[in-house]
């Protein structure tokens, strides 16, 4: 019986290893190895720190060939001393990865197609869409690209090498914890890894395009109704570059006559698009208009709200530059910042960056496909997509001399017999990252205007301003140079008439250099008005922060940094101020009971700010979107996806086209009128109010409630996260805060003789949750206060803000 007993004993033992050594599944949740997780001296106990930092005071990488030392001030920002830009970049991939080791690789696996190596089949349509949009294929020729360039491969050498020897240094106890979650560890990084990151971004910010929508909409409504809906320059709109520039340049780009013989089906669906409404504001303000007389610039770059921050920031100083701001973890150079000389920034510059072509294949096996008459040869690539506990997915891409054939009948198009290829500018060879390594050493216009010809993609309004009170804007990328209408539909792949004719010269990017009016802005709006030479489309314009902001800098020459800082949070909504009141005249109040008024009357005293704490703003979204759907039904209940009308474009045609033929419910016998639909939609608000109530007991329902922003972690860990953050904005203001999305960073530089700068983001500069600067900025955020940059000429400099010394030796 003890036998027995013993017996009983020893399975159960065993048995508890083997389950505390493998993963779990538990229905849809997948559990790592709770005996490595678990363990007090290697698990997740070891990811909670007392302190910020948890680094050796002086060590040695191999490579170095003279001493790094890195100064961390209190806000966890190193300041890196070299001798050597090889030296410098070694030491700057050592410090992201001890502080974001475990999001630089998440965003390499994202953008390779390789979620489903560490997640398994829930990712597999994301993997396969990543790699048939061509990520890897275009990764592969930018690093071909770099490699013609030594100071730029050898220093991604240098910051994978510093990566590498972080990586090599770490036991199972030091892995940040996501990778004990999720059950895998850290790859080498090479130089290819940061062309996946670029290519990452590339892809966030130019593929928004709606070719395959506007030919569905071309087919079941004609060009005129699109045309009216989705013109090319809407009225009213204050552009990059301000009206009246004179260009002294001609395009010799003709339009071609369309082949009225080229036919394509409806295509049934699209890949998933970035979030609509990406952006950013930058201005420079020049020195005739602050009150001291020197230029100051501000940037804050719109994206996805997650933790870890999308940004890090880090001042790097050799013998050649001294500059500060805000790097792409994963990539070694400062994207947006300033130098001893002059200070930079960014907002996205949207245009029309891909075309599709229908391919004509000689038959089912798509061997050859046809073009100018003639039968050219495909290039096949199989391609493996390995799944966590599952089967390898198998698929075969096509190319054609476009582009990667994204939608064919394995892929999206609901097995027809359609193969789009896809040209995008993203696939061109490109040297964003010569740009900023120049970026960081110019000392002025011409340096700064030599140093940007290198970015392509995705491209960017480029802000500028110089110690010397100059400002300045170029709307800086590789445009291709198309004919009218070129690429705004699906095109005809079998001849050569439809391919790009060339590229836009550089010097002819829309630009400006200290203009009459004081200042530059965006904020992804139209980049000029209709007296631009060249044809200039995107489906994706800004309408009303760079509205509000040019409004603010014309108002005043005694301009101050913390104006700017007060701009990059103002919450005033001009969609509202230009909507609103249309809404309200056209209720019908007599058939609206008292009660039922409270919300028109909240309404009516708003003042237009999307504050934290204020109703009208939730009571407002709630009717325009209402309203929105009701007007545009047809599109959103069309069995093919159509493009979705502009917010400006659909008010413009509520105040000068009342009759306008989509506004009527097309379900309803009744012929309605906008006036109808209006008072509709606000009693179809009245109902979304009170079901938001039923379904949030006990809660106010305000600008936070109803949007609850969250910024969430990269894998969606609710305990990692900032949830339901009680702030203001929405996506046109200036603070354009969405419940996902919004300024991922902002800043203020103030130039002169000595340099000040204040910045702040959504986040920390650890990526450890269990580090207590992992959310170290993200009140000074919610709150729209500042901190102030110290910005190191010595090391010897900021002796009371420095936290920490490291030395690095050879």
């Amino acid at each position: 019986m003890k036998f027995f007993k013993f017996l009983i004993s020893i399975g159960l033992t065993l048995a508890s290893i083997y389950f505390l050594s493998i993963r779990l599944h538990v229905g849809q949740s997948t559990l790592p190895p709770l005996g490595k997780f678990l363990n007090p001296f290697q698990g997740f106990w070891q990811n909670a720190k007392p302190g910020s930092i948890d680094e050796p005071e002086e060590f040695s990488i191999p490579g170095l060939s003279e001493k790094v030392t890195i100064k961390y001030d209190t806000n966890l920002i190193p300041h890196i001393f070299a001798q050597n830009n090889q030296d410098l970049y070694t030491a700057a991939g050592y410090v992201a990865a001890s502080q974001r080791l475990w999001q630089i690789e998440l965003v390499t696996h994202h953008a390779a197609g390789r979620l489903s190596e560490i997640i398994g089949n829930k990712t597999v349509n994301m993997d396969r869409e990543q790699r048939r949009i061509g990520m890897t294929w275009s990764a592969r020729k930018v690093l071909e690209e770099w490699k013609k360039y030594p100071e730029i491969y050898n220093s991604l050498e240098a910051y994978s090498n510093g990566v590498n020897h972080y990586i090599h240094s770490l036991e199972y106890k030091d892995l940040p914890i996501e990778y004990k979650l999720l059950d895998y560890e850290p790859e080498n990084w090479t130089p290819y890894k940061t062309a996946l990151v670029l290519k990452y971004m590339s892809k966030l910010l130019t593929i928004s395009e709606s070719d395959i929508e506007n030919t569905n909409f071309l087919k079941i409504y004609g060009l005129d109704t699109l045309n009216e809906i989705f013109p090319d320059f809407a009225e009213g709109v204050d552009p990059v570059i301000p009206p009246g520039t004179k260009w002294d340049f001609k395009n010799e780009i003709k339009p071609i006559e369309p082949d009225t013989l080229f036919t394509v089906p409806l295509i049934s669906n699209v890949y998933e698009k970035p979030f609509k409404g990406l952006g950013s504001n930058n201005w420079a303000v020049g020195k005739s208009k602050t009150t001291d007389g020197t230029a100051i610039f501000a940037n804050d770059m719109h994206l996805t709200l997650n933790l870890p921050s999308i940004w890090f920031v880090v001042q790097y100083h050799t013998p050649e530059f001294n500059a500060y701001g805000h790097i792409l973890p994963g990539t070694p150079y400062i994207i947006q910042g300033f130098n001893d000389s002059i200070a930079w920034g960014m907002t996205n510059a949207y245009r029309d960056l891909v075309d599709w072509y229908l391919e004509k294949f000689k038959d089912e096996n798509r061997d050859e496909y046809l073009y100018d008459g003639n039968w050219l040869l495909a290039n096949k690539v199989i391609d493996t997509i390995k799944v966590r506990d599952d089967e390898d997915i198998i698929d075969t891409i096509v190319y054609t001399h476009h582009g990667p054939v994204v939608y064919d009948r394995n892929f999206q198009a609901n097995s027809q017999k359609v193969n789009l290829a896809m040209r995008w500018i993203a696939h061109e060879p490109s040297l964003e990252l010569l740009c900023l390594d120049k970026l960081v050493k110019s000392h002025n216009y011409d340096d700064f205007k030599e140093a940007i010809k290198y970015f392509s993609c995705p491209p960017q309004n480029f802000a500028f301003a110089d110690r010397k009170g100059n400002v300045a804007m170029i709307v800086q990328g590789k445009f291709p140079n198309k004919y009218y209408d070129q690429g705004k539909f699906i095109l005809d792949g079998t001849t050569s008439k439809t391919e790009w004719q060339g590229f836009i010269p550089l010097d002819e990017n829309p630009q400006i250099f200290n203009p009459d009016r004081g200042f530059v802005s965006s904020a992804n709006q139209h980049p000029v008005d209709k007296s631009y030479p060249y044809w200039v489309y995107t489906n994706n314009n800004e309408y009303y922060r760079n509205r509000r902001i040019n409004n603010f800098l014309n108002q005043t020459d005694s301009i101050n940094y913390k104006d700017l800082m007060q701009l990059q949070n103002d919450t005033y909504s001009i969609f509202a101020e230009e909507t609103l009141p249309l809404l309200l005249d056209s209720l019908k109040r007599d058939k609206i009971s008292e009660k039922d008024l409270t919300v028109a009357r909240e309404l009516g005293n708003w003042d237009y700010k999307y504050e934290p704490l204020a109703k009208a703003p939730a009571y407002f979204e709630m009717w325009t979107k209402e309203l929105y759907l009701i007007i545009w039904d047809e599109i959103f209940d069309s069995d093919v996806p159509l493009p979705h009308p502009s917010s400006y474009q659909t008010v413009w045609l509520m105040k000068n086209e009342p009759d306008f033929e989509f506004f009527d419910i097309k379900n309803t016998p009744e012929k309605e009128t906008l006036n109808n639909l209006i008072n509709i939609s606000y009693q179809k608000c009245l109902q979304d109010i009170k079901q938001w109530r039923a379904d949030n007991p006990g809660k106010e329902l305000n600008r936070s409630s109803y949007f609850h922003t969250s910024i969430m972690h990269y894998a969606q860990i609710p305990q990692f996260s900032a949830m339901d953050l009680e702030v203001g904005g929405c996506g046109d203001v200036v603070n354009a805060i969405t419940n996902t999305h919004g300024p991922s960073e902002r800043i203020v530089v103030k130039m002169g003789d000595s340099i000040q700068a204040w910045h702040t983001y959504p986040g920390g500069q650890s990526g450890n949750p269990g580090n207590p600067q992992y959310e170290h900025f993200l009140q000074s955020w919610i709150k729209g206060t500042y901190f102030p940059v110290y910005y190191f000429k010595n090391q010897d400099d900021y002796p009371d803000q420095t936290i920490f010394s490291q030395t690095i030796t050879p």
